[in-house]
């Protein structure tokens, strides 16, 4: 996805997952405007995400976690990428363990007019 300035690619590790494995996903961001320009968060919050389970209800956002208030800029020469990582453990993600089970996970960028990524994964027992 892209807009005048940046392109945008989601990368997720994988799409089944057991209990006690590590969520990571990133976004590569890469300047195709021909100059230099800024990436802008408002604060700590890099990305905006959330994941709901098969019924719809949400299984974990990024509105359940909190931020530093410290403005973040990244600037981009033309033709340079940088890549916006998150990760947790599944089992620990805000005290609570996800069940089983097939989830929807859509992500952004933090801030306005950033494209939105969706992405499905899947919880698996500890013996699958």
């Amino acid at each position: 996805k892209r807009n005048k300035t940046f392109e945008f690619r989601f990368i997720s590790e994988k799409n089944t997952y057991r209990f006690d494995d590590v969520f990571r996903f990133a976004i590569d961001v890469h300047n195709i405007s021909g100059k230099p320009d800024m990436i802008r968060f408002s604060s700590g919050q890099v990305f905006e995400f959330k994941a709901t389970d098969a019924k719809g209800n949400t299984a974990f956002s990024s509105q359940e976690l909190m931020y530093t208030m410290a403005l973040q800029m990244f600037e981009l020469a033309p033709d340079q990428s940088h890549r916006f990582d998150f990760q947790f453990n599944l089992a620990h993600f805000m005290n609570a363990p996800l069940n089983s089970g097939r989830y929807t996970l859509v992500v952004s960028l933090a801030g306005q007019g950033f494209p939105e990524f969706i992405s499905e994964f899947s919880i698996v027992e500890k013996g699958q």
